[in-house]
């Protein structure tokens, strides 16, 4: 827990960024004991500032879907990312698909087959060495 302690540090009071919270925390119970744990560091130290901070995270959690995204959310499984790299198995594949729930946490409406092929494409020419990429790029 107290690695991901304080549940707040990196939150910039979006949604976007409640649903980055959530990814951290990584599942309900460890999330719901991290707040736990916020709460009672602000109440013992006084810090009102932090106690509201830490209300408007909680209604925010509340607020949204009660679940955390990971890649077996995406519209996309790990055959049609093979398929989009031009591919076969391996540690790109995974990192791959961290990277594509990365983009969809920051915009659910990403998660279409379509908008995850051309964030696949745009990762892919980062990705691949630079004689193998297509003139102008």
């Amino acid at each position: 827990l107290l690695a991901l302690h304080p549940l707040d540090a990196h939150w910039d009071g979006s949604a976007a960024g409640v649903r980055k919270v959530r990814r951290r925390a990584g599942d309900e119970a460890t999330l719901a004991l991290l707040l736990l744990l916020r709460e009672a560091e602000c109440a013992a130290d006084g810090n009102g500032w932090a106690t509201g901070r830490i209300a408007a995270l909680r209604a925010g959690l509340e607020a949204g879907p009660s679940s955390v995204f990971g890649p077996g959310d995406l519209a996309l499984r790990g055959e049609e990312v093979m398929a989009a790299l031009g591919a076969g198995p391996g540690p790109h594949v995974g990192r791959a698909l961290r990277h594509l729930v990365d983009c969809v946490v920051a915009d659910p409406n990403a998660n279409t087959p379509e908008r995850l092929r051309e964030l696949l494409a745009a990762l892919a020419l980062t990705l691949a060495p630079r004689e193998s990429r297509p003139k102008g790029v």
